[in-house]
Parts: structure tokens; sequence; C-alpha cells
């Protein structure tokens, strides 16, 4: 109807009848879905995981951690994959290897090598968590004098 002013039609609603679906078999879902505990706390771990979850994740080595992966928390953490998560932690291990805060880099084998898996890494991770977050990468041992705390521009990316 041409002539009908949109303001007198009502907005959807959650339970809307639709082709093929009835306002009770929706409403059937909904009961059957708030009567199991399990899926009741499963909503509520999800809904509180994604409240919970960063906007933006950053790969960035830092003495003494664990996983490079900012802000360190377990939520972060959840993003990846096992198999991720382990690729990280070597390259962390690496890092806590082969990288010393007053005089930097023990070779430049090791440096070479390190910086050619952030590559990989980051390409990794920005394709595991695409849609979920957005990923920052900050190398700052690969640019000699740079302190990745309280310096306005960022190194240059490798």
């Amino acid at each position: 109807m041409a002539d009908e002013d949109p303001r007198d039609v009502d907005p959807p609603r959650l339970l809307d009848d639709r082709p093929g679906e009835s306002r009770g078999a929706i409403q059937g879902i909904l009961d059957a879905l708030a009567s199991s505990p399990e899926a009741t706390e499963y909503y509520a771990a999800e809904r509180e995981r994604a409240f919970n979850r960063p906007n933006t994740i950053t790969l960035m080595p830092e003495y003494g951690a664990e996983v490079p992966l900012w802000p360190q928390a377990d939520e972060t953490e959840a993003l990846v994959s096992d198999s991720l998560r382990s690729k990280l932690e070597a390259w962390q291990a690496t890092f806590d290897s082969h990288f010393r805060w007053d005089s930097g880099w023990d070779s430049e084998e090791a440096k070479a090598a390190w910086a050619g898996d952030a590559r990989g890494l980051e390409a990794e991770l920005r394709s595991e968590v695409a849609g979920i977050v957005e990923v920052n990468v900050d190398l700052w041992p690969l640019n000699p004098g740079y302190l990745h705390t309280g310096q306005p521009e960022l190194p240059p990316r490798v």
C-alpha cells in the first residue's frame, strides 16, 4: 500500500511471526534454553567473554611475558588457537634468549630470524582474529634506542 504512512506500522518484535515459523515454536526454543542450566551457563559465559574481550590486541614482546599479546589476560589468549599460542610462546622465548635490555640482540642472525618469524605470526594472528578484534604490532626490539613506552612515534614495520 503506497499510501500507508510508515509511522502507522508497528516495528518488528523479537517474536514476530515469520513464514514457516510460529510464535509458539520460537517461544518453545527460548523456553528450552531457559530450562537448561548448561545452556544458561554457556550463554552467560559467552556473553561475559564478549563483554570482556578487548577491542584491540597488540603483538609485542616484553621481558617476562609468557605470551606476547596485550592486554595480558585470559580473554586475549582465548582469541587464538593452541597452535598459534605455542608459536607465540616460542617467539617470545627467542626474544628472552637473544635480546638484552642493555645491549640489544646478541647476534644479527638471531635478530633477523626473530623478525622473519614476526611476519608469519602477524599474518596468522590477523587471520585468526579477523572480524573479532583489531591487531596492532609493536616490534620495538628491532629499532635500537627505541623505547616502546612514552615515545610518540611507532617504530617502522618490518
